[in-house]
């Protein structure tokens, strides 16, 4: 959608992205293409002419980060359907003093990073770096805020933030309320079934009740970070299917 995205040129808004659309404009080719616009002054199209080439060659370059700044994060999710396929789901466990758990799904594996003396700055962003859009529930509210906090540097990705884009799809409540409203049924219903994780995976020792409850968290933590992809396919596909 985010080649038929017109907000982010200053002056137009959601309803003179509508107008445009209205009158043909379907997308940024088309736009480029046409001499005259309803609406717009000679001077005002040559400038917004130059914005749009900007976004082309940005597009182009897979540089995701030009869009995360010149976009609103409410509007982020624009750019699901040409990133997608170097998404990351993102949910975590802690607060921004300690960040107990990050876990990260890029649509194929789950991966869990987690430690005694909290996750490893280096590790997460050399990870990120892989990625060109972050998709999380609440994310922009609670879980970047909070990694952005504990690590003192900002992450520049686009976020995706399924909270919002559900309200507007129509599905409302927490996350496992909209697991169930789209057909998403959980494995483990009361925190998961014990995943069978070697020791070693953990940066430190722990007794076994402590270990226990890890091991609890981190099943409950794949499930939701998992599920975050089923939902933004669902959620955006119903998205999109209102707007159009």
């Amino acid at each position: 959608m985010i080649q038929q995205s017109f907000i982010f040129l200053k002056g137009i808004g959601i309803k003179g992205e509508k107008n445009l659309w209205k009158q043909g404009i379907a997308d940024w080719t088309v736009f480029l293409e046409r001499k005259k616009i309803k609406g717009i002054s000679e001077k005002r199209k040559e400038y917004y002419d130059a914005e749009i080439r900007k976004a082309k060659r940005a597009l182009l370059a897979d540089n995701s980060v030009y869009f995360a700044n010149i976009l609103q994060k409410k509007e982020h999710y624009r750019l699901w359907n040409y990133f997608k396929d170097s998404c990351l789901f993102l949910d975590i466990e802690g607060n921004r003093k300690k960040i107990t758990l990050i876990g990260l799904y890029d649509g194929y594996d789950v991966k869990t990073i987690l430690g005694k003396f909290g996750v490893d700055k280096q590790q997460f962003f050399q990870y990120l770096s892989q990625f060109k859009i972050i998709v999380t529930f609440n994310g922009n509210t609670y879980d970047l805020p909070a990694l952005e906090h504990y690590f003192g540097e900002k992450i520049l990705l686009p976020a995706i933030d399924l909270r919002h884009v559900c309200n507007k799809a129509g599905l409302k409540g927490s996350l496992k309320a909209i697991e169930k409203q789209a057909g998403i049924a959980r494995k483990n219903k009361n925190e998961g079934v014990l995943a069978e994780l070697n020791p070693e995976d953990y940066a430190y020792q722990c007794d076994y009740k402590a270990e226990r409850h890890i091991k609890r968290l981190v099943n409950y933590n794949e499930e939701d970070v998992v599920n975050l992809k089923f939902i933004a396919e669902y959620a955006l596909k119903q998205m999109y299917q209102a707007k159009h």
